[in-house]
């Protein structure tokens, strides 16, 4: 019997958890400035097409813990040093595959949560797969393998399945290990979400 009500008490709890969880599917793209204090000067950096994934659970009536995950391919360009007015550079364009996870505290502003418009703000984690020089040369020594960001921005659900974000990004760790050099890449990010769960009820 005590077996019984254990698994009834899990059972509920599960559907109940279900029932405020959603998740689907991301497109996007990102771009950002990278600014450096130190010999180094850089360009920008830009990336194709994001493709990634996103759960959102719903823990209060306007609040929510949303987390994307995104695999993206970004182009940065123009490292190099600056020395008594040259510049030396040491690569014209960098590919980098990186996997990003991003921890987002979001709060709608209407009464029905996930029915309109919304602000979020947390944590971009970039895990960097693979860097490489437009030579083909390896750029694993000169990027840290992972570094953070600040994020803040907003979006806005439409036609019950689908959001559009607007999200803004800072760096909080230096992204590159090269001496001397701390860079701040400073961008946006812009996101369509498709929400499974919504389809599937």
């Amino acid at each position: 019997m005590k077996k019984l009500f254990l698994l009834s008490a899990l059972v509920c709890g599960l559907h109940g958890f279900s029932q405020k969880m959603r998740y689907g599917a991301l497109l996007g793209m990102n771009a950002y400035d990278i600014e450096v204090s130190g010999p180094l000067i850089a360009g920008n950096g830009l990336s194709g097409l994001n493709f990634g994934g996103f759960i959102d659970y719903q823990f209060s009536s306007h609040c929510g813990l949303k987390v994307n995950m995104i695999f993206n391919k970004t182009t940065e360009t123009d490292y190099g040093p600056l020395e008594s007015g040259t510049y030396y550079e040491i690569f014209d364009e960098a590919k980098l595959t990186t996997l990003q996870l991003q921890p987002l505290i979001k709060f709608d502003v209407n009464k029905v949560y996930a029915k309109g418009f919304y602000l979020q703000g947390g944590l971009n984690m970039v895990n960097i797969l693979r860097a490489r020089a437009d030579d083909g040369t390896s750029l694993k020594n000169f990027y840290n393998r992972t570094a953070f960001s600040g994020m803040l921005g907003f979006g806005v659900t439409f036609l019950k399945h689908y959001s559009f974000e607007l999200m803004g990004s800072y760096s909080l760790t230096n992204p590159i290990g090269f001496p001397e050099s701390r860079a701040r890449n400073m961008g946006a990010y812009t996101n369509l979400l498709i929400d499974i769960e919504s389809f599937l009820k």
